[in-house]
């Protein structure tokens, strides 16, 4: 599974020389994907509560792959 908080850190807004906030490049887009990628972890855990356990560690299995 990807821990997404080191890629939430990595690309958040910073302080820019000139007074303004700004993500670093492409911080935005990888901030939706870490949305996303957070979400789906989410849809797969609810999920998992309603199969048998075998089918729970199939399913962890597969996560960790990805």
């Amino acid at each position: 599974m990807i821990d997404t908080s080191e890629y939430r850190a990595k690309y958040c807004r910073r302080h820019l020389p000139n007074g303004g906030v700004a993500h670093p490049a492409g911080g935005h887009d990888v901030l939706r994907l870490c949305n996303a990628i957070d979400r789906l972890t989410s849809i797969v855990r609810d999920l998992q509560c309603q199969v048998s356990t075998e089918t729970q560690n199939e399913v962890e299995r597969k996560l960790w792959e990805v």
